[in-house]
């Protein structure tokens, strides 16, 4: 990413990102500008969602981390789950499900049980408060999103969608091949 900053003002347009790429590109690289072009954007394109989605959230004194987290235990029977399950299901470490957790509990939005055969598991489960945030929340994120994608027709979500599924796993299988080639 370096090398789109080295100049005073990064390029804003596909054919500026392009240009700059294949200058900095080694050569015979063609697959290697395009997969490159694809990250920029991709990381330009999450890095406004995330912007966004924080900010419509912002009035409710929650971060777009802690409503997928909310978000998580809403869609589950009970409304809870172990915390490393939660963790799996979001893509992120205990560590960081343990902070977000911190905060929802100070809030008021979720308390923690341990498991009464297995004092090692401890289980996240919304609050009645959380509930009723989540209530008033969702159907706002739901037209918020949509709003966000509708310079995109349906095929084209699904499009994005298919692609960023088929790329989650091109990375997966690149981190096994790595993995066993080290």
């Amino acid at each position: 990413m370096s090398v789109l900053n080295s100049h005073s003002s990064p390029p804003q347009t596909r054919d500026e990102v392009h240009e700059r790429l294949t200058t900095y590109a080694p050569a015979g690289c063609s697959q290697a500008v395009c997969s490159m072009e694809a990250l920029v954007w991709l990381l330009r394109a999450n890095s406004a969602v995330h912007e966004a989605l924080n900010e419509n959230l912002h009035p409710y004194g929650i971060s777009l981390a802690q409503y997928n987290l909310l978000a998580v235990l809403k869609h589950v029977q009970g409304h809870r789950l172990p915390m490393s399950e939660i963790g799996a299901r979001m893509h992120v470490t205990r560590t960081n499900i343990t902070k977000l957790a911190d905060g929802l509990e100070k809030a008021g939005y979720l308390t923690r049980v341990h498991c009464a055969d297995d004092r090692r598991v401890v289980y996240a489960e919304l609050s009645d408060l959380a509930l009723e945030l989540m209530g008033r929340i969702a159907p706002i994120q739901w037209q918020f999103n949509e709003m966000l994608w509708s310079d995109l027709s349906k095929e084209e979500c699904r499009t994005v969608a298919e692609l960023l599924c088929k790329l989650e796993s091109s990375v997966i299988n690149a981190r096994h091949r790595s993995e066993t080639n080290s």
